[in-house]
Order: structure tokens, then C-alpha cells, then sequence
């Protein structure tokens, strides 16, 4: 795809959305990119409230012991798939 073509998407996509999405699009766009002025904005601020929970109601599972270690999962992937 051209720099025209995806210069085009990119409009529509900022275009049409809401808050939320504009400012994860400009906090990704500011790190990946660097910045001309010093950004202070937290990534955790631009998560949606549903974003928020979410991640907490995961911390709070893994605190539980409900989760799985991340040696296991590698393990498990290694030996099902090779070198990963």
C-alpha cells in the first residue's frame, strides 16, 4: 500500500474517532515517533474506564494464584512448537 493510500486510512480512522482512541493514537504516535515537546501523559490515562477494570480484575486473578507463570507458557510453547 502506497504512503497516499495509508495516509488516506489513517485520515478516516482519527477522523471518526472518539477521545478515547485520539489520545491512545497520539500517545503511541509521540513514543513511536519521539517528541518535540516532553510529553507527561501516562499510557493509563488514555485507557477507557472498561480498559481499567479489566486490567485490574487481571492483576486481582493473578494475585489469586489464577494465573499461569510465565516460564510454564514458554515451556509449554517450546516444547509444542520449538524455539520461540
Amino acid at each position: 500500500m502506497g504512503a497516499g493510500k495509508l495516509r488516506e486510512e489513517l485520515y478516516l480512522l482519527i477522523n471518526n474517532a472518539d477521545e478515547e482512541y485520539l489520545k491512545a493514537i497520539h500517545t503511541l504516535l509521540v513514543r513511536a515517533l519521539g517528541n518535540v515537546e516532553e510529553e507527561k501523559t501516562d499510557f493509563w490515562d488514555v485507557l477507557s474506564k472498561k480498559e481499567k477494570e479489566d486490567i485490574k480484575s487481571a492483576i486481582v486473578e493473578l494475585d489469586d494464584g489464577k494465573g499461569i507463570p510465565h516460564e510454564k507458557v514458554m515451556t509449554d510453547l517450546r516444547s509444542k512448537y520449538g524455539k520461540v
